[in-house]
């Protein structure tokens, strides 16, 4: 088989359908030999993103298009967070249509009008608390930066960081770090306590920022052990007079205020625990919230949750936050007591544990033998102060069923103490009627109900008659007119549920005479022990 002549003729046009073909892709000629395979990957790869870009650019809005659907998306987000949230009521607002954005500036106008919506005037994201977290992030950079490098100057104090024997010393000086205000202020999340209101005076010219206070988070993360996260001493000494101050609030019920200062002392005290305070300072603190979940066992002992409140009082958490406050405070009292620094307030709170631990509290069931190891660990100064002998023989009277005298104390208590004992109201007076029914005062013989009334440290008669008969006893009207109730027929009959508490009026009234319930918490109470 014959090879055919490759003739000039022929190269010469396969030379030019390659040049061809190379200025189609490349958009210019080759000069010399033809294109390699590689070379004309390349080129038609570089054709088709010149292309891809052509077609973006072709497709893409343009600006007032972009403008306007910007816009969209910012009402409807608005629209959307206001159906959302019912608790705020915005302002109206004149309709803001689409061809207004056409400039810079009615954009703005744009973004600030809904906002203004979102937060009102002024509100959450007002200019001055922007411009105060912007303030306090370089504040805190510089504090950052000053402690790093005293940390690198004192190679000691590094190694124990490193080994960690220090405790973390916190550098927030806000009642709520700046990094939780501004996850908060993304999402407003703010209770209704923390929110400006212009029609309270006090409140009428403070942002959100000077009212916000820190949450408490149950799982501690490392972002939380950060310095900036932990609140300074007096930063810590603000939030406790704040907190305080708000136990008088008239802006919300006391229900309401006690679910927010619940959540808001737990986050002290972590705060507290993390940074290692153990002095006169942490003691102080403790002190005021113990005292302040003895109050509200008696202020909201009504309010419990129901279907219409599912959020009322709950006296176990209440009782548990109590207990783990005692707890914590009892070490602190040790470890100053050893240190040679008594606190001058350790007898009130050790007879406040007796008379916490006297019977059973709601799910935390006596336990005596406790009770006795918790005296023999008293120091003797403490087990033979006033207040701890006050306590004992509270106890004594309690489980000797002597009611005449227990509720002859109670009449002569303070009024912290009357809240303590107003949970075992109720026990020791069903113990009460059962020896009416047994024939304490003898065998078919009649008592007055206003004696019972008396006795039993009932606000009326009525009461007491509803309470005699909730046992199956006889109430009667005698022959001269006055209600009696016939006692020593051993007809009692125990009841099928526990008789509910209720607010008692002489307790009320003891606050009555006080000034401020926030007065109760922030003050030392004293009892003298009667001969």
């Amino acid at each position: 088989m014959e090879t055919p002549e490759v003739t000039g003729s022929t190269l010469t046009s396969r030379t030019t359908r390659t040049t061809t073909y190379t200025e189609e892709v490349t958009g210019r000629v080759t000069p010399g030999m033809p294109p390699t395979l590689k070379q004309a990957r390349q080129a038609a790869s570089g054709l088709r993103r010149r292309t891809t870009r052509g077609t973006r650019r072709a497709l893409r809005p343009s600006l007032p298009r972009r403008r306007a659907a910007l816009g969209e998306r910012l009402r409807k987000g608005a629209r959307n967070r206001a159906n959302a949230n019912q608790s705020f009521n915005p302002p109206q607002r004149q309709h803001v249509t689409t061809t207004s954005c056409n400039d810079e500036s009615n954009e703005d106008d744009l973004r600030k009008s809904l906002r203004k919506d979102r937060f009102g005037n002024g509100g959450l994201l007002s200019g001055e608390t922007s411009a105060f977290i912007k303030q306090e992030k370089r504040k805190q950079k510089l504090q950052v930066k000053r402690a790093r490098q005293s940390q690198w100057e004192n190679k000691g104090h590094r190694a124990r960081d490193v080994l960690g024997d220090d405790p973390v010393v916190g550098i927030c000086e806000l009642m709520c770090p700046l990094a939780e205000l501004e996850k908060r202020l993304r999402t407003n999340d703010f209770d209704e306590l923390e929110q400006p209101n212009s029609k309270v005076p006090e409140l009428k010219n403070l942002g959100v920022h000077n009212l916000a206070v820190k949450r408490f988070a149950r799982t501690i993360t490392e972002e939380d052990r950060q310095p900036d996260r932990l609140r300074t001493r007096s930063a810590l000494k603000k939030t406790m007079l704040h907190l305080l101050s708000l136990m008088d609030s008239k802006r919300a019920t006391f229900e309401k205020v006690h679910r927010f200062l619940w959540d808001r002392y737990r986050a002290v005290r972590t705060d507290l625990s993390i940074q290692h305070i153990k002095d006169d300072f942490a003691v102080g603190c403790l002190e005021e919230m113990i005292r302040f979940h003895i109050i509200a066992e008696h202020e909201l002992c009504e309010e419990t949750a129901t279907v219409t409140n599912p959020h009322g009082f709950n006296s176990h958490l209440n009782v548990e936050q109590l207990y783990k406050c005692l707890t914590s405070l009892f070490s602190l009292y040790d470890e100053l007591a050893k240190s040679g620094k008594p606190c001058a307030n350790e007898p009130e709170f050790r007879a406040f544990q007796i008379l916490l631990t006297m019977d059973t509290h709601g799910k935390y069931r006596r336990d005596s033998s406790a009770h006795c190891f918790a005296l023999s660990k008293m120091r003797p100064e403490v087990l033979h102060s006033d207040f701890v002998q006050f306590a004992v023989k509270l106890n004594s009277l309690y489980h000797g069923g002597n009611f005449v005298k227990f509720f002859g104390i109670v009449r002569k208590s303070p009024f912290v103490v009357s809240c303590i004992l107003h949970a075992y109201f109720n026990p020791l007076r069903t113990k009460a009627v059962r020896l009416f029914s047994a024939g304490v005062f003898g065998k078919n013989a009649t008592l007055p109900v206003s004696y019972v009334k008396e006795s039993l440290l009932l606000d009326t008669e009525r009461e007491a008659m509803a309470l005699l008969r909730g046992f199956g006893l006889e109430v009667k009207r005698d022959q001269s007119g006055e209600t009696v109730v016939r006692v020593g027929a051993k007809n009692f009959v125990e009841p099928k549920e526990d008789v509910p508490r209720k607010r008692s009026a002489f307790i009320s009234a003891l606050r009555a005479k006080g000034s401020q319930l926030s007065s109760f918490v922030s003050s030392p109470v004293s009892v003298h022990l009667a001969p």
